[in-house]
């Protein structure tokens, strides 16, 4: 079931688009990069009414080999079910490439938008997954990059024309092979709580690195008044595999548009 309201498209916070290269049959001579980036997100046992939900994907490849070769695919879901209420979905973006010269980039994006009748206490249960990793044979001419974020808020939307923040949550992560400019950040709210099983975990440096996030926790608020809150929770990811001996244009630019994307994710979260 799908319901449409028009404050979804004003609250919705597009997560960075993301990249996904899928996997090539590469002889073993040949130098190989290799890029993946998933992410997970569910919340349920949500304590309050739904009254509107809805929800959005995207997800779009770019694939360029002059010599070489190289797969782009990227895959994402996003569900919202109404009794009892439940958000599930993903987004996953992967790649592989081999030879002298080729470039691949994807991307995908998963978004839901729920409307909640709430009296005097909100609450759920969430868990979160974000999996980054990469791998290169030789940081002379080859790079792979990672990079996904996810992330929900909740807004005070009883006066539709006059949203309010009230909490959020969000994980993001990016890994450049060759690269120092790797990270694997988030944020919450007081009033979310995260459990002692969740685990963040990084290894970076080298012609293989990772990054990894897996979160178990909850959301409890209490109000004097009822209200209606409005829930926002996205997720992208991107990754590029590439062997460029020198670099032309459209390499440089795909490269750099998915390299920035995540970062303006971490920034959009980090101001809010």
């Amino acid at each position: 079931m799908k319901v449409t309201f028009g404050i979804a498209q004003r609250l919705i916070q597009l997560v960075a688009p993301v990249v996904a290269s899928s996997a090539v049959a590469i002889s073993p001579a040949q130098a190989v990069t290799f890029s993946f980036s998933g992410s997970q997100v569910n919340l349920f046992d949500f304590n309050a009414v739904s009254t509107a939900a809805e929800t959005f994907t995207d997800t779009d490849t770019v694939a360029i080999a002059p010599d070489g070769v190289v797969n782009t695919n990227a895959d994402a879901d996003a569900n919202f079910v109404f009794e009892p209420p439940g958000v599930f979905n993903f987004s996953v973006s992967q790649g592989s490439g081999a030879g002298q010269e080729y470039s691949g980039l994807a991307q995908s994006e998963a978004n839901v938008v729920g409307r909640f009748f709430v009296e005097n206490e909100f609450a759920f249960n969430f868990t979160a997954l974000l999996d980054l990793r990469t791998e290169i044979d030789n940081s002379s001419f080859e790079s792979a990059t990672a990079g996904g974020g996810l992330f929900f808020q909740l807004f005070d939307t009883t006066d539709e024309n006059n949203p309010r923040l009230l909490d959020l949550f969000f994980v993001a992560g990016q890994i450049n092979t060759p690269g120092n400019d790797d990270f694997l950040d988030f944020q919450t709210s007081p009033n979310i709580t995260l459990s002692s099983n969740s685990i963040f975990n990084s290894s970076f440096g080298g012609n293989s690195e990772s990054a990894f996030a897996q979160v178990e926790g909850s959301y409890r608020r209490r109000f004097q008044d009822s209200l209606f809150i409005t829930l926002v929770e996205g997720k992208g990811n991107q990754a590029t595999v590439a062997a460029v001996p020198e670099p032309t244009t459209i390499f440089a630019i795909a490269l750099s548009g998915a390299a920035g994307a995540v970062l303006k994710l971490r920034r959009r979260s980090s101001s809010n």
